[in-house]
């Protein structure tokens, strides 16, 4: 994800966000779907789900 954090890496070309090409979910990655997927977990029906790992990269790490 493209955020002003990265500005501060020295090799920010080659660390640069997945092209949208790549992933299923044609959707440009932001923080707000971050903060939405903890949204998510922070709500008591969440509760039972401890433990894991939450990717939320639009499905670019199943696509090969």
């Amino acid at each position: 994800m493209d955020t002003d954090a990265l500005k501060h890496f020295p090799n920010r070309e080659n660390s640069s966000p997945s092209p949208r090409a790549a992933r299923p979910i044609q959707e440009t990655l932001t923080p707000a779907h971050v903060a939405d997927a903890v949204y998510l977990l922070c709500q008591p029906e969440a509760a039972l789900i401890t433990g894991h790992t939450l990717v939320v990269d639009g499905g670019y790490c199943i696509s090969g």
